[in-house]
């Protein structure tokens, strides 16, 4: 396994996470939308002004991960938010976005960040996760599901541009 070094993103790093965030939502959604959606939605979310957005917002948590050779190797993005949704449970924190470049898959990355995510919303006293996985995205549907994470047999629309998507939303009670 290898080790990886992360961080809480700061407004210094959109650049950084904007070349990162695009490329992996690239790779992993290419072929899902016709290349004029993809261009759009990366163009309009996947930039520096929205990342230093987000980066300002004290709400938002991300977590940048480099490699042994500093390279950005992926994110996760989370804030606390209550589900749209029926649930138990008090305090909400949603995995919004998490990411690892291909060449990472398999490394334990992907772990590395759940493991921050989840430690970081507990300890600021979360009891139940939540998050959005595209219909057809079985690989992070098996690693959600054995993280504890469970379908709720709720969805919401996600379209790329013009090309209608859905993403199920998933839930982890803690404590």
């Amino acid at each position: 396994m290898a080790l990886f070094s992360l961080r809480r993103a700061v407004p210094a790093d959109a650049p950084v996470l904007a070349v990162l965030a695009a490329d992996a939502f690239e790779e992993t959604f290419t072929g899902t939308c016709t290349e004029a959606d993809m261009e759009g939605y990366l163009a309009d979310t996947y930039n520096e002004g929205a990342f230093l957005h987000l980066l300002q917002d004290a709400s938002v948590f991300i977590c940048v991960a480099f490699d042994a050779a500093g390279t950005a190797a992926g994110y996760a993005q989370w804030k606390t938010d209550r589900p749209p949704f029926e649930v138990s449970g008090t305090q909400a924190v949603e995995l919004q976005r998490l990411y690892v470049l291909k060449p990472y898959y398999g490394t334990g990355l992907a772990q590395q960040l759940m493991d921050a995510y989840e430690t970081q919303a507990v300890a600021a006293g979360a009891d139940l996760l939540w998050l959005g996985v595209w219909e057809h995205n079985l690989r992070a549907q098996a690693f959600y599901r054995k993280r504890g994470f469970s379908p709720t047999g709720h969805s919401h629309p996600f379209p790329i541009g013009t090309t209608p998507q859905t993403d199920d939303w998933w839930i982890k009670p803690v404590r």
